[in-house]
């Protein structure tokens, strides 16, 4: 069995931190329609295999969100087809707003990347 010390706060560190504007498009009628964010695939390669992700937003009046998205793991395969070597798991984790969410990824792979998709409609 694997034991974490999540308590400790040295073994943390920011690794990633970026502000997303959906698009709105204004309606026949007046208002307006938000586009959801699309697919956003992070930058970075990991070595370690347990995330804290934490996903904030403004949420519109009325509305009740709850819900933020899902992340996915992404590794390089060496399986070249169409041009791309990287394969990503089918397996998605759910993202809860303003809530800290603790994901762990198979370590399968030294190094892997990370793909998140958000679901956020006004």
């Amino acid at each position: 069995m694997r034991e974490l010390q999540l308590g400790n706060s040295s073994n943390w560190e920011t690794i990633h931190n970026s502000s997303i504007d959906a698009v709105q498009i204004a309606k026949v009628g007046g208002g307006y329609k938000s586009v959801p964010i699309p697919e956003i695939s992070i930058a970075l390669l990991l070595d370690v295999f347990v995330l804290a992700i934490l996903v904030s937003t403004n949420v519109p009046e009325g509305r009740n969100w709850k819900f933020a998205g899902n992340v996915r793991q992404k590794v390089s395969t060496g399986i070249v087809f169409g041009g791309s070597q990287d394969a990503s798991f089918n397996r998605r984790y759910a993202l809860f707003l303003d809530k800290i969410n603790l994901v762990v990824f198979p370590p399968i792979s030294t190094n892997y990347g990370c793909m998140r998709y958000w679901q956020m409609f006004a």
